[in-house]
């Protein structure tokens, strides 16, 4: 018998996510439509206690906005009022059975939270991002007013924007219709770009004090394609060597 997410496993406390049951250990015929659930792992996150955002892109097909597993943040949303909001589709997964899709259009956002202060400490951005269209500027991630962010160009340079600085990788880095995974992080000042467990670019002083704002994902410099498994960690930088990119979902325990 399979595991069943979250009320079927001994020690896993987050509420299962919408449109799954809202009773922590009820296993719905909801939660059954999109088995394998994919948050189920042998290997527990190092990084669980800090993570403010935590979206598993899992759900029902077409269902707009995601749901935070973390248990800290607040819940995201889809942005404006455009016909073509992101919707968690089939036809993409990196793991389980959907992700979110973006249209360039619209993205998601989470509103201002005390768990998304970063302050002047160590955090951590990552995800796994496969677009469809290189657009001149796609963003995959930023905060209120932009900053920080992380996009790319149309010639496949990942940029890592804070301060008024930027961490760029080279041309070609980040490439149309495959998975890719991202990751940038702040580790005791100093900032740093990764793409596939690689580090891009060049180590960068980053000593800005971000206040807790807005969370936007797919960017509001605005994303065409896939995202899956996007974690916001605060408190804590994950990597600073080069590492190999994860082979399962990270795990909500």
């Amino acid at each position: 018998m399979s595991a069943m997410p979250n009320g079927g496993r001994i020690g896993v406390v987050n509420i299962p996510a919408y449109p799954l049951s809202s009773i922590s250990g009820i296993w719905t015929p909801e939660d059954a439509a999109i088995s394998p659930w994919p948050n189920i792992s042998a290997v527990s996150d190092v990084t669980y206690s800090n993570v403010a955002a935590h979206l598993h892109m899992e759900g029902i097909p077409g269902q707009a906005g995601a749901f935070n597993s973390s248990g800290h943040g607040s819940q995201f949303s889809t942005s404006g009022t455009a016909v073509a909001h992101p919707v968690l589709s089939t036809t993409q997964a990196k793991f389980g059975r959907t992700s979110m899709f973006f249209s360039g259009v619209s993205y998601l956002y989470s509103p201002s939270n005390a768990a998304y202060n970063l302050s002047t400490g160590d955090f951590t951005v990552r995800c796994w991002i496969y677009p469809t269209v290189m657009n001149a500027a796609s963003g995959i991630f930023n905060i209120g007013g932009f900053q920080p962010e992380i996009y790319f160009d149309s010639t496949g340079v990942l940029i890592w924007y804070f301060g008024g600085n930027r961490i760029t990788s080279s041309a070609g880095t980040i490439v149309a219709n495959s998975w890719q995974f991202v990751e940038a992080t702040r580790v005791s000042g100093n900032s740093r770009l990764f793409v596939g467990g690689t580090q891009a670019g060049s180590t960068y002083v980053d000593a800005n004090n971000y206040a807790q704002n807005t969370i936007n994902v797919g960017g509001t410099d605005l994303y065409t394609g896939y995202i899956d498994e996007f974690q916001l960690v605060v408190g804590q930088g994950v990597h600073t060597t080069n590492y190999s990119a994860p082979t399962t979902p990270f795990a909500d325990y």
